[in-house]
């Protein structure tokens, strides 16, 4: 472990069964190794500005830990991470004086362990060498992230996975075997089980997919009722239509027959604020009539055909929006918004943006300031 001011060990004796026992005393930069039983999960413990803790790593061998020391000395630190990590809530106010984030890391080696199915059933990168690694960090402006071998999670799935773990046994401590889940998971380990658990649970899994299922398809009767009408309606439409396969040409031809001028309107905004007024607007002629009765094509397009008509007095959205430009009614984005070709519109904007700016340069402004600056230049030119 390398230390803090406070809650870093050192070495007193060891007794003659091999059990190694340590005093924690308040002396810094002192190096020391714990030993842990070998059946002992638990390898590394590092915890980062939590109470007095600046930087403390702890790193168990195999063998025994016992961690003695007087009052303040920092033993509660430890079982304090130890219980971040097992899910309590953080309180902010463990957080080291002078720092903004506190951390807790542990890690566990696993072998022998069934923990690689409970991890990929939460969406959790599997373990590396059998080694597990939880973590916790919380700040102080509330923020509060947990993460299971770099994969976020949620505090509860931390707080399930950890209690398979660590134990902490105290006076005012919870201790595993008083939890119902955990009683089950030692009496089906007893009768050799896990197998047949392990089955029944993908059983349980399927039954609650289905019952999803039959879930999003059962509707209540007031929605049932309402769906029920709509589709009533929409039947009587279609058969009140009388709708036969041929109709559309005969529709098309009818219409193609009958129109003389179509006229379309939109309300846009304008720069000063308020709403311009544009239309499109296209009559009947050989071609109109032609592109109606036979549908558009690449070569039978109803929009070149309107623009090509402006002689008639026919003129696209793309031409009216692209005249209120023109004339600084309506803003480039407006222009563009409410196109219905974009590339062909931003390449007309750019061109009368050009001619814009090559009728600013003809103004009697512009040529005013025009001569100041070549007079200034030719009085730096003879000094």
């Amino acid at each position: 472990m390398i230390g803090t001011p406070c809650d870093v060990p050192e070495p007193r004796k060891i007794n003659e069964k091999g059990i190694r026992i340590f005093f924690l005393l308040p002396k810094r930069n002192i190096k020391a190794t714990f030993s842990a039983n070998k059946n002992s999960m638990l390898t590394t413990l590092r915890i980062k500005n939590l109470a007095l803790v600046a930087d403390l790593t702890l790193e168990l061998q195999p063998g025994l830990n016992i961690i003695t020391g007087e009052t303040g000395a920092g033993k509660s630190i430890l079982i304090g991470a130890l219980n971040l990590i097992l899910g309590e809530r953080a309180d902010r106010t463990l957080i080291r004086s002078g720092s903004e984030s506190c951390s807790v890391e542990a890690l566990f080696d696993v072998s022998g362990l069934e923990v690689e199915r409970f991890l990929d059933e939460n969406g959790i990168e599997p373990c590396e060498d059998n080694q597990l690694v939880l973590k916790r960090t919380f700040t102080s402006a509330g923020a509060n992230r947990q993460f299971i071998n770099g994969s976020p999670t949620t505090l509860n799935i931390l707080s399930t996975l950890g209690e398979r773990f660590v134990d902490i046994h105290g006076p005012h401590d919870h201790q595993s075997l008083l939890h119902a889940a955990r009683q089950l998971a030692i009496l089906d380990a007893f009768g050799d089980l896990q197998n047949r658990r392990e089955a029944f649970a993908g059983l349980v899994r399927g039954r609650a997919v289905l019952e999803a299922e039959k879930t999003s398809l059962i509707v209540d009767e007031k929605t049932y009722a309402q769906q029920l009408d709509l589709l009533r309606f929409q039947v009587s439409e279609i058969t009140t239509a009388q709708l036969r396969p041929e109709e559309e040409a005969q529709v098309r031809e009818r219409l193609a027959g009958s129109m003389r001028y179509i006229i379309s309107q939109r309300l846009v905004p304008t720069i000063s604020g308020s709403r311009l007024l544009v239309m499109e607007m296209m009559g009947s002629s050989l071609r109109t009539r032609e592109t109606i009765m036979l549908g558009e094509n690449e070569n039978r397009n109803l929009a070149d055909i309107i623009e090509a008509g402006s002689v008639n007095g026919w003129h696209s959205f793309e031409q009216s929006l692209a005249k209120a430009f023109e004339l600084d009614l309506i803003s480039h984005e407006t222009a563009l918004l409410h196109c219905s070709n974009k590339m062909k519109m931003v390449q007309r904007l750019d061109t009368l943006g050009h001619h814009k700016a090559r009728n600013a340069a003809n103004t009697p402004q512009f040529a005013d300031l025009k001569m100041k600056e070549a007079e200034k230049l030719r009085n730096k030119v003879k000094s």
